[in-house]
């Protein structure tokens, strides 16, 4: 389909949105802050100017075939999800006082990333956007090697040696490049067309150190096998998800107001505080300063992020738990929306049931939502599936069973006729 000029340009442009996004990981992590405020604004002036040749070359190509179908519902469920985010936000601004252009920000955010994607999975075929994801990953990795790995090594050899698993510490972690990390992880353990991406994805997102991207690695390294990835989740799963998500948001809020402090401290020998990072303790700063429901990414206002979260000249941005936040901006009426529509994306494929369930215990724990680059490699994830008809995964798992009860079986029938003799 992108056989032509129009195609070469499009994977130019998809290219150098990716580099962009590593220019801005490198300087935010060498803090060049202001060469990072002008990525910025390249980077994101570079994904509308993809959005819109893409669009241009959709309606060029709309009576044919080309790649109809893909992102489909996911493109749906988000557009969905904007409009009752937007109506949650319009009513609670105007009732408690928001910021229309703030929560206009906070909604772009949202559905850029589906947008662009849906727009270049029909532009572009699969194969071109693996190549521009392989460029992005090895380039990823490499400048993330140079200013955060080699210089740690440099100073202390031994450093690789004193990460720290049980107590979660790295000297390699990394905020700026482990969205893109976790993004890799995601998609090359699904799209695994090469074992060194395969490996390159894993390496980097272990380095860049994000406690629930590393216990989940084993998780997604196993759901991505060709045998169980593609298998269709029964409906019944979807809403177990739903409750589960829900119930774990309410019991985390109830936790980092203070509530099972002593269980935790039982439990995990920490504090609720230090267990959720100074995470509980921001969002106890809100309560306390009696922050009302504003609408979605009012907790960003200025105002409101100066008079809460500055507290003897330390300035925090925000609360960095995406679950908490909305459901402080936008009620249970949004938050329940949030989960009803983003588990819609996990309907296809079990490897995408996994990746969303992953999803959300990020989006409960950590900031996630507003990281478009993230989101628009796990949309193209979405888009690169092949979900199989009929079969499910308990079926696939005691098949492979079977399978491999059979095999070894038959090994050791073979070790025990050459020890007799026979």
């Amino acid at each position: 389909m992108t056989r032509n000029a129009n195609g070469r340009w499009l994977l130019v442009i998809l290219n150098l949105c990716f580099l962009l996004q590593v220019a801005d990981a490198m300087t935010g992590e060498l803090r060049f802050f202001e060469a990072r405020s002008d990525i910025k604004v390249l980077k994101n002036a570079a994904l509308v100017l993809l959005t819109a040749v893409c669009a241009m070359a959709v309606w060029k190509n709309r009576g044919g075939s080309g790649n109809r179908g893909k992102l489909d519902s996911e493109f749906r469920s988000v557009r969905k999800l904007v409009a009752i985010l937007a109506l949650c936000s319009l009513y609670l601004g105007m009732k408690n006082g928001g910021n229309l252009l703030i929560t206009s920000a906070a909604l772009l955010k949202f559905i850029l990333p589906v947008l662009a994607a849906y727009l270049v999975a029909r532009s572009l075929e699969e194969r071109e956007i693996l190549s521009s994801l392989r460029v992005f990953l090895y380039a990823g990795f490499l400048v993330y090697l140079f200013c955060k790995v080699f210089p740690v090594l440099s100073v202390n050899r031994q450093a690789l040696f004193s990460i720290d698993w049980l107590h979660s510490q790295s000297p390699f972690e990394s905020d700026m490049f482990s969205p893109m990390a976790i993004s890799f992880l995601l998609y090359f353990c699904y799209n695994r067309k090469s074992r060194a991406d395969l490996a390159v994805a894993v390496l980097f997102n272990l380095l860049a150190f994000k406690r629930l991207a590393v216990l989940f690695t084993p998780v997604l390294l196993a759901a991505g096998m060709p045998r169980f990835a593609d298998l269709r989740v029964k409906g019944r799963w979807i809403w177990v998800l739903r409750a589960a998500v829900l119930g774990l948001v309410a019991f985390y809020y109830s936790l980092c107001m203070g509530a099972f402090q002593d269980l935790l401290t039982g439990l995990a020998g920490q504090s609720v505080d230090g267990f959720t990072m100074g995470r509980s303790w921001r969002m106890r700063l809100l309560r306390e300063a009696g922050y009302s429901l504003r609408g979605l990414g009012t907790l960003g206002i200025s105002s409101i992020r100066n008079n809460v979260f500055s507290t003897g000249g330390y300035s925090i941005t925000g609360m960095e738990m995406d679950m908490i936040q909305i459901l402080m901006e936008c009620s249970w009426v949004g938050l329940a929306a949030v989960v009803w529509l983003l588990s819609n994306l996990a309907r296809r494929s079990f490897y995408g049931f996994c990746a969303v369930v992953f999803l959300f215990g990020q989006m409960i724990t950590s900031h996630w939502y507003d990281i478009t680059y993230f989101w628009l490699v796990f949309y193209f994830l979405l888009a690169s599936q092949r979900p199989r008809k009929g079969g499910s995964v308990r079926e696939a798992y005691e098949a492979y069973g079977r399978r491999v009860r059979f095999v070894w079986g038959q090994k050791r029938a073979a070790y025990l006729r050459r020890g007799s003799g026979i």
